[in-house]
């Protein structure tokens, strides 16, 4: 593959073999959903930032489960209590 090669997700696993027509200028889609120029310093940014915010969202995510999953297992030794005081 050539330098100003890139290959693009066009959807379900296919790709497209393109052509850099320019590596000045980046479009970047906002949350609002509007597409703004950026240069690579600006979208490199933008994507770290986007980066930081997964793994915050990662590491809530996982202190949440690990939450459950205690509550569950203390849920489950009250309930085998119960079960074994109504076994006698």
């Amino acid at each position: 593959m050539k330098k100003d090669e890139i290959f693009v997700p066009l959807g379900g696993g296919v790709y497209s073999k393109c052509k850099l027509l320019d590596t000045k200028k980046f479009l970047v889609m906002t949350q609002a959903g509007v597409f703004v120029d950026k240069s690579p310093k600006e979208a490199t940014l933008y994507l770290e930032k986007q980066i930081s915010r997964v793994d915050k969202n990662l590491d809530l995510f996982q202190n949440q489960i690990q939450s459950l999953q205690s509550k569950i297992s203390e849920l489950d030794k009250q309930a085998a209590e119960l079960h074994s005081k109504t076994k006698e």
